[in-house]
């Protein structure tokens, strides 16, 4: 199966398109809301993972406005941490909980 695809701003501004990785090894996750220590916590795991994770494009996609993600972060180093204020684009993964 497919994955939805998607472009949405990152931490950085610049603007991530799912299509951009075609062909390529990519991990997903969502989260609700930027610098809580949930999601710094998953995001530092994906980042310690990173070497076993073989090159894989790691993005994860917060509800957290653009602006406010924390771009200092050491969790957002090395992958795209994105925006998406509605929960469009994690329906359509099927990744919101209830």
């Amino acid at each position: 199966m497919l994955a939805p695809t998607f472009t949405l701003p990152n931490q950085n501004g610049d603007m991530v398109s799912l299509e951009d990785y075609r062909g390529q090894k990519v991990v997903l996750y969502f989260y609700p809301k930027d610098a809580t220590p949930g999601c710094t916590t998953e995001a530092c795991d994906f980042r310690d993972a990173m070497p076993k994770l073989n090159g894989a494009v790691v993005i994860g996609i917060s509800q957290t406005a653009r602006r406010n993600i924390r771009t200092s972060s050491p969790s957002t180093s090395s992958r795209s941490i994105c925006s998406s204020t509605t929960r469009t684009k994690c329906r359509s993964f099927t990744a919101c909980g209830s």
